[in-house]
């Protein structure tokens, strides 16, 4: 499949590749307390911190996590849907970001990623 195909899929169904627990998926590792820096500041901040304290894993933790919270962490969707996002963000503040490609594919998803920036 080539990354116009995988970059065409719906929002939803990207932000599914983010919670790929337990295979290193990049949303297991956001409420690590090493992470607390980088998302203390988002509304659902301290909320986050308390999910990842009451999983017993990270795997655990990626699974609870609410889908509006993914929302908010993940450049997700169509080309177009993720270029907006990391537009959205720009404007927002945010000055440097971790864009960490997920897929099963890993590099068909750096490929994919590429055709954003």
């Amino acid at each position: 499949m080539g990354a116009a195909n995988r970059l065409s899929r719906p929002p939803c169904t990207t932000r599914r590749r983010a919670r790929p627990a337990g295979r290193g998926g990049a949303l297991e590792w956001a409420g690590e307390p090493d992470r607390r820096a980088q998302v203390a500041a988002l509304p659902f901040g301290d909320e986050l911190a308390g999910l990842r304290a009451r999983c017993s894993s990270r795997a655990e933790f990626a699974r609870r996590v609410p889908d509006a919270w993914v929302a908010e962490l993940a450049v997700a969707g169509t080309r177009e849907q993720a270029r907006a996002r990391i537009a959205a963000l720009r404007e927002a503040g945010v000055t440097g970001a971790v864009l960490i490609p997920a897929g099963k594919d890993p590099s068909a998803a750096l490929a994919s990623l590429a055709t954003v920036l």
